[in-house]
């Protein structure tokens, strides 16, 4: 989501019999190179490469002076207790993704899998009182991306260097990617901002 067009790699990568090493600092260099190499490989101009990938835009927006600790408890109250878990996907079964790599999944009547049954109060509460669709997967890397049925992603993260919190979004038309964004930071954050402190208000009583 960096619009400099930053790219990290956690592990090496074998291209054409050379290594290149990982790169745990952001490089804005290797997505020109990328591009580069696919349109040499292919056969075809930047712009024919850009024309076969399907339409998707982006937007994105922040909350100004948002205290970072709310920020992070709002990004806890979407993801689930096991801090292992990388990403979930959810259909008949329960597919998770954990950060050693290992897929597992599960029957949504196992105990993990109740647990992670929190998504569906999730939506109910602050996702379909907005009209999005129900959640088909969610990632728990750099805050917290949520992956709709219809295609939409909303991902919220607080900043890692301001008293800001930030909501990024991609859909099919710039449109709908601006209105993910404004209902994130004024109707959904705020609610969900709000049931906290309602929360930690009960526990004080």
């Amino acid at each position: 989501w960096e619009a400099n067009g930053g790219f990290l790699t956690q592990s090496a990568l074998d291209i054409n019999g050379r290594t290149l090493k990982a790169l745990p600092t952001r490089d804005s260099v290797l997505p020109l190179i990328c591009a580069l190499l696919l349109a040499i490989r292919e056969g075809k101009s930047l712009l024919q490469l850009v024309e076969t990938i399907p339409k998707r835009f982006t937007h994105a927006d922040r909350l100004k002076e948002f205290p970072t600790e709310i920020g992070r408890a709002i990004v806890k109250a979407l993801s689930p207790e096991d801090q292992n878990i990388e990403r979930v996907r959810f259909d008949d079964k329960i597919t998770i993704i954990y950060k050693e790599a290992n897929g597992e999944e599960i029957s949504k009547t196992d105990s993990l899998g109740e647990e992670l049954g929190k998504k569906e109060t999730i939506e109910k509460t602050y996702f379909a009182p907005q009209g999005f669709d129900k959640i088909a997967a969610m990632i728990f890397i750099d805050g917290v991306r949520i992956i709709f049925r219809n295609g939409d992603v909303i991902h919220f993260r607080p900043s890692g260097n301001a008293p800001e919190f930030r909501c990024y979004s991609n859909a099919d038309s710039p449109k709908r990617a601006e209105e993910i964004v404004r209902l994130g930071l004024d109707c959904i954050v705020p609610k969900i901002r709000s049931d906290l402190e309602t929360k930690i208000s009960m526990s004080l009583l």
